[in-house]
């Protein structure tokens, strides 16, 4: 995916289908995209420009105890994160890396912003952070906690994976070359 957005400046078509017809619409909200590598995100995440980060990982990503509802510290990937936090496989390790970096270096605190359909989505976020920072330190979580803003928000729109069929509508129907084009329905909130 990070080649293929790379080829095209990092700009994405969005097709909407709605009842009167379909609509498309170029986005260049990305700059770029970094590989996955734990220790370039931790850099990036420790510049002063970064202000707030957003995730979309699912449920699933974000490590909660089926029988508590609590954070699941238990989990083999949070448990390497614990005992291994320079080299984290999470991407809450990632965060909590980058975080550590900025306050050694006196920098506040970025957002994190959840983009997941999940009640209280940020609440379950700070959870996750406070509850991987707490495995280091007390100060840390308490730091975390205090200092980092998890807002909660509500994200909804049915994006269905990305195939041939819609790769073939962007260039049929608008002329537009796109190896990734999210279609979507109109709604939003």
């Amino acid at each position: 995916m990070r080649d293929l957005l790379l080829d095209q400046d990092c700009l994405s078509t969005v097709i909407e289908f709605d009842p009167t017809g379909y609509t498309a619409s170029v986005c260049g909200a990305m700059i770029d995209y970094l590989p996955v590598d734990p220790n370039a995100l931790v850099k990036t995440l420790a510049r002063p420009d970064i202000r707030i980060v957003s995730l979309t990982v699912t449920e699933g990503g974000y490590y909660i105890d089926a029988e508590t509802g609590g954070f699941d510290t238990s989990h083999p990937d949070i448990v390497h994160d614990t005992e291994d936090p320079a080299n984290p496989r999470t991407v809450f390790g990632i965060l909590l890396a980058g975080l550590r970096l900025r306050r050694r270096r006196k920098l506040s605190a970025f957002t994190v912003l959840s983009c997941d359909n999940l009640p209280e989505n940020g609440n379950v976020t700070r959870q996750a952070m406070v509850g991987l920072a707490g495995a280091d330190s007390a100060d840390l979580a308490r730091w975390v906690d205090s200092e980092v803003a998890f807002p909660n928000g509500m994200v909804d729109c049915i994006t269905p994976a990305t195939g041939q069929r819609e790769r073939r509508l962007a260039s049929t129907q608008f002329g537009i070359k796109d190896a990734s084009p999210v279609v979507c329905e109109p709604f939003r909130q």
